[in-house]
């Protein structure tokens, strides 16, 4: 296995820990399956939660280190991200429920990361119709940072 300093890209302004910490996260099959980055305002929350996949698509960064999914969500509707998601996935999915069915067939272990939930054009609907059923997947491990999401799945 690579040095982690001769594949990981930089974090600057004292998130270097944190940084360790999201990718300890990630490595670790007793670690909760869900890893909520939270913070202040303009704290760098994105760009933690982004930093992995970055990192992952650095010249002699291991596999296992590579999310299988990438989910920006700032500005998509319901069908967008369930469709950003199964292109990824290689999934002919259209629909979330052809999705969600698709996933539980296929019990692999998976990382999928997603960020800037808040900024969903149909907020509710990918929360409570895509996200909420992805975190009931045991076999799916999920990096996500937001606010209001959270909020929206606390309401169950």
């Amino acid at each position: 296995m690579p040095n982690v300093r001769d594949w990981l890209p930089p974090l600057r302004a004292g998130r270097q820990a944190a940084g360790r910490a999201v990718l300890g996260w990630s490595e670790d099959p007793g670690a909760p399956r869900i890893c909520r980055v939270a913070g202040a305002p303009g704290s760098g929350k994105t760009h933690l939660v982004t930093w992995p996949a970055t990192a992952a698509t650095t010249l002699g960064a291991p596999a296992g280190h590579r999310p299988a999914a990438l989910l920006p969500g700032a500005g998509v509707s319901l069908d967008a991200a369930v469709w950003l998601l199964a292109e990824q996935l290689f999934l002919g999915s259209r629909t979330p429920a052809e999705l969600l069915a698709e996933l539980g067939r296929d019990a692999r272990p998976r990382l999928i990361l997603l960020w800037d939930l808040d900024r969903a054009a149909e907020l509710v609907a990918v929360v409570r119709e895509l996200v909420a059923p992805l975190l009931a997947l045991p076999h799916l491990r999920i990096g996500l940072w937001t606010e209001q999401a959270r909020r929206v799945l606390n309401a169950y």
